[in-house]
């Protein structure tokens, strides 16, 4: 067991530290390393070094600085979604001064805050389709990295409100049940569409599959967690899809032919 965490550490410090290497180079790659880092947390699943020193933190400076100092030439305008992002971020430092949980409340500002200021920064860097694209490919694989054996073991069974069955532990981040059905249901729409106008990957069937069955399985996650909020999600989401659908089910068939 020690040896096989040992070599699960070494491979996610590879992995972190090639993102921290290729963001001299290309900064939008750095930025990509922080959103993995924020969505699989591999301080939490490390046995050593990562969990040691505050990786999200040095990865989201180098960044942000890549940014500023090798990625200014195409700068895209403030609008309105962006100044309501950084004017949330000071209404969360604002209300502090009259927080009742006192040092509890400064723990959930702490990464509140860093998470809508870095939302807000994010269109600043990922600004072509490629890149889009790379930032939900890396989004979608990094939060499948816990849905994949919680949806797993829900489909054989092992489902139950409140129970660890993905990689965090806990009742926080996406080992809260409410939480993790959320970011499930937000992805599978990702998901679908990468299946269909992926561009980076090779369009085969194998690849299109891939995608399906990630969907399949964070709705079975979402599933298993037992949370209301996710039987509300999973209508809120059928109904956003079937609004959008090409061909929907409860057009008469006339005006199908219309």
């Amino acid at each position: 067991r020690d040896q096989s965490g040992m070599l699960r550490t070494t491979f996610l410090c590879v992995i972190y530290l090639g993102y921290l290497a290729a963001g001299f180079t290309a900064p939008f790659v750095v930025a990509l390393g922080y959103v993995w880092v924020d969505a699989f947390r591999p301080q939490d699943v490390a046995y050593f070094l990562l969990n040691q020193f505050p990786i999200a933190a040095v990865i989201g400076g180098t960044a942000v600085g890549s940014y500023f100092l090798m990625d200014r030439r195409f700068a895209p305008r403030m609008n309105a979604v962006t100044v309501l992002q950084c004017t949330m971020a000071v209404w969360c430092t604002v209300t502090m001064i009259w927080a009742v949980g006192g040092a509890g409340a400064w723990q959930k500002w702490d990464w509140a805050t860093k998470t809508v200021i870095f939302s807000a920064f994010l269109p600043f860097v990922f600004r072509s389709h490629a890149q889009i694209e790379a930032f939900v490919q890396t989004y979608l694989f990094a939060l499948a990295a816990t849905f994949i054996p919680f949806g797993l073991k829900t489909m054989l069974g092992g489902d139950g409100y409140g129970r660890d069955l993905g990689l965090a532990s806990g009742n926080s981040g996406l080992a809260e049940g409410g939480l993790l059905s959320t970011a499930c249901l937000m992805v599978i729409p990702l998901a679908i569409y990468l299946a269909r106008h992926t561009s980076l990957l090779p369009r085969w069937k194998i690849t299109t599959l891939g995608y399906w069955g990630l969907a399949a399985l964070a709705l079975a996650t979402a599933t298993g967690t037992f949370q209301r909020s996710a039987v509300i999600g999973m209508v809120v989401l059928f109904l956003v899809m079937l609004a959008a659908a090409d061909t929907k089910l409860c057009t008469p068939p006339l005006a199908r032919w219309s």
